[in-house]
């Protein structure tokens, strides 16, 4: 029997199948922190909220909320809740670019720099500042400017070589007077 869960993000229903997505059980603190976090709210505030933690000190529940995060269950489940909250219209475009500077921060906080840049470069691309540079190179086209070129530099070199090389090159034609003399002298 499909397990359906309605969550609501951002005030808007969203129904997930949870066998489409091949999701494990979770228990209701878990779900809980997972519906914060794809909420929008950090992964500390979620896991205050979620686990009634009031009285932790914000270190001991940021390494608690990071740990938890990245378990497989969890993983899965905030996945497939982005997936479905994009696929019903729930998440904006702006909504995801704020979203995306807040874990900017975060990751800065924590002096995460690989994960800065990644989300950096994804949220320049997001807003169109950045793109995978695609470079198409047409080898026909390249030679025939190549050779265009050749074609008008062809003779103003061959003139510059006459020029250069009148009187310069040696005549390497022997003299045969001096080559009969040469001989002369081994017989």
């Amino acid at each position: 029997m499909p397990r359906h869960k309605k969550i609501e993000d951002r005030g808007i229903p969203i129904n997930i199948n949870a066998d489409d997505y091949e999701l494990p059980d979770l228990s209701e603190q878990q779900m809980k922190f997972v519906v914060l976090v794809s909420q929008g709210k950090s992964l500390t505030q979620s896991y205050r909220e979620a686990y009634d933690k009031e009285d932790w000190s914000d270190q001991a529940l940021s390494s608690a909320a990071s740990k938890l995060r990245r378990t497989e269950n969890i993983k899965k489940w905030i996945a497939a809740l982005q997936i479905e909250a994009m696929r019903q219209g729930s998440i904006k475009h702006t909504e995801y670019n704020v979203k995306l500077m807040e874990l900017i921060e975060e990751a800065r906080d924590k002096d995460q720099w690989g994960a800065v840049t990644g989300m950096m470069t994804t949220l320049g691309k997001s807003m169109g500042f950045l793109t995978d540079k695609v470079v198409v190179k047409d080898e026909r086209t390249e030679l025939k400017e190549q050779l265009e070129r050749m074609d008008k530099l062809a003779p103003e070199i061959s003139d510059m070589f006459k020029r250069k090389l009148s009187g310069v090159i040696p005549d390497f034609r022997p003299d045969k007077e001096k080559v009969e003399a040469y001989e002369k002298q081994f017989e």
